[in-house]
């Protein structure tokens, strides 16, 4: 794998790259042309589905300014209204940040060693499953087709460079594009589900407790027959009465 820290070269790399901020990088054939700044861009969009993407907090990232970018064959996993912010594009494999890490606190931030961790692991392991929820799924891939464990195909819309659809039933589920295909495997999100130990035999009998009255120490009812024997002779001597 390659990293270009605003540096490009002319000639598309043959390895996967990570290429990280284009306010320094010259236009080149391979790589979409940098726009007009756009400053302190708001985050709108930030997609967990994608492995590089996975387990990266967005809510606290800064950035000062990013340029404003087509993303065209690349797929969009982070943006804001103006622009792309992380693009990535699967054959062959790359990623591109549209904003400087010096403009921006993302190097400070605990997600940032888990980002190009996943980045570097992405780029040399085939990708594995995507585990999701039931509910809607988002896709970095533009105009997948998705199908079901039995192959059937599964509507689906594009938004913002991405694939949308919607997988209430648990199960496999596939998205195919050109030469991409990733596997996204949707699981019930309760734990009595997946507790193995549960029985279906619930036991009605009801146990006896055990009371805590007669498990003390010695020194606990001594203590409490003394304060008794003290309370019977204050009140018998209250009274004008001898034991």
């Amino acid at each position: 794998a390659l990293i270009f820290d605003r540096f490009a070269p002319q000639t598309p790399p043959s390895k996967p790259a990570l290429i990280l901020g284009v306010l320094g990088v010259p236009r080149v054939s391979w790589l979409p042309a940098p726009q007009e700044l756009v400053q302190k861009p708001a985050i709108t969009f930030w997609s967990t589905s994608h492995p590089i993407m996975q387990h990266v907090p967005g809510g606290e990232l800064s950035i000062e300014s990013a340029n404003r970018i087509d993303s065209q064959s690349f797929a969009v996993v982070a943006g804001s209204k103006e622009t792309p912010l992380i693009m990535v594009s699967d054959k062959p494999r790359r990623v591109m940040l549209t904003f400087d890490l010096s403009s921006s606190n993302f190097p400070l931030k605990s997600g940032f060693p888990i980002f190009m961790e996943n980045v570097l692991a992405w780029f040399n392991r085939e990708q594995v499953a995507l585990n999701h929820s039931p509910g809607i799924v988002e896709l970095a891939l533009p105009d997948a087709q998705v199908r079901d464990g039995d192959g059937k195909s599964i509507p689906s819309d594009r938004q913002l460079g991405k694939t949308v659809f919607s997988a209430n039933e648990p199960g496999l589920y596939s998205a195919a594009q050109d030469d991409n295909f990733v596997h996204i495997a949707v699981n019930l999100a309760n734990p009595d589900l997946s507790n193995i130990n549960r029985s279906i035999f619930t036991s009605t009998a009801t146990v006896p407790r055990r009371s805590a009255w007669f498990h003390r120490e010695l020194w606990f009812y001594m203590l409490l027959s003394a304060v008794v024997l003290l309370g019977i002779e204050w009140f018998t001597y209250q009274r004008g009465i001898t034991l």
